[in-house]
């Protein structure tokens, strides 16, 4: 039994080093070198803002003028109204400004995808941008500072902190979308893109065009963002946006179970990731699991062994120091270690959730 331990934590050791030291952190390597080289690009494309809107009225008053006032020049924003109850239509109605399309959408159609397809399938510019009702950009210069990736890609994936309010669940929830961003993004600068954030994501019409919208997983409520990257073939090109001026914020949610609610349903587009990306995801998730498993096992049956956490707790400090120079994270770096052991058990509970499946989110 001891010998498979012991293999066992070899193998999860190796495999985790590699997820931290060259996958996530060729997100900070990446960085620098922005910073080094400068954005040497400035394409400035046809592009539409959309969002899709149902009973927000609260998060319009919020933060519709943050939309309007985006100082980039040929873009064209569009609302589209998913039947929505609670006055968001009336409140709409009243803002005049000429780049701005408000669009309903017409009865039989319902839902984040159908508004988004509603939309662009109206809409002839270069590029699209997506973003949430209840997000806010960090400034006017957000969809600028995005388009600055518009000549190199068919796809920018932008960054979208949460904010933070000291309560513990918003710096959960930051530290999350921290090291869900992490991931992806750094799949993305890699060539190995599997999802993207529909709170601050750009992509050409045609890439949109090319595998016909989200009609591949239409029966699924979510994907509108990962499920539609997952689909793009291996000839489209990816862009990362790392700039603060091209974030977009998003509030946590207020409660526990809101926030479970909201991860319940963004795992749901899971099964239906490409192959190669669920068996990465998993060979991800078990060697964290079995790392954590076979190293406190074993620290306990030889406490020399403790250096093996202490080297762990090392690198994933290391690698998240570095980031904060390019991401927000709330938390200190050097916490990073005993939330990554937290958020394993996090997944590992959670995925047990699905034992008692909600009907409706």
């Amino acid at each position: 039994m001891l010998p498979i331990i012991i293999s066992i934590l070899i193998i999860t050791t190796l495999i985790q080093s590699y997820f931290w030291i060259i996958q996530l952190d060729s997100l900070n390597r990446y960085g620098h070198s922005i910073q080094e080289q400068g954005e040497l690009q400035n394409s400035k494309p046809s592009a539409n803002l959309i969002i899709a809107v149902k009973n927000e009225k609260e998060n319009l008053k919020k933060n519709l003028k943050s939309w309007l006032e985006q100082d980039y020049q040929d873009l064209k924003i569009i609302i589209v109204n998913d039947h929505s109850e609670d006055g968001s239509q009336d409140l709409l109605e009243k803002v005049k400004d000429e780049r701005l399309t408000i669009l309903n959408l017409p009865e039989g159609l319902n839902g984040k995808k159908a508004a988004l397809t509603y939309a662009i399938e109206q809409s002839s510019v270069t590029w699209i941008v997506i973003t949430d009702a209840d997000c806010r950009p960090q400034g006017v210069s957000w969809i600028s500072s995005l388009m600055q990736k518009a000549s190199k890609a068919d796809v920018i994936l932008g960054y979208s902190p949460s904010v933070v309010d000291k309560t513990w669940l918003s710096l959960w929830i930051n530290y999350e979308h921290w090291y869900v961003a992490m991931q992806y993004l750094s799949a993305g600068i890699n060539g190995l893109a599997y999802m993207a954030v529909g709170r601050n994501l750009a992509y050409k019409r045609s890439a949109f065009q090319a595998v016909e919208g989200f009609q591949s997983h239409a029966h699924v409520k979510s994907g509108d963002d990962d499920l539609f990257i997952n689909d793009l073939n291996d000839s489209v090109t990816y862009a990362v946006s790392l700039d603060k001026h091209s974030w977009v914020w998003t509030d946590p949610k207020a409660s526990v179970q809101s926030y479970i609610d909201q991860k319940r349903r963004h795992l749901t587009t899971a099964p239906v990731y490409r192959l190669g990306t669920k068996i990465w995801l998993i060979v991800i998730f078990f060697s964290q699991f079995f790392w954590y498993l076979s190293a406190i096992w074993l620290c306990i049956i030889y406490p020399w062994l403790v250096s093996v956490l202490i080297l762990r707790y090392l690198m994933i400090s290391f690698v998240a120091l570095r980031s904060k120079r390019h991401l927000n994270l709330g938390i200190h770096p050097l916490l990073v270690p005993f939330y990554d052991l937290v958020v394993c058990m996090f997944y590992s509970l959670l995925s047990f959730t699905f034992l008692w499946p909600k009907k409706e989110w």
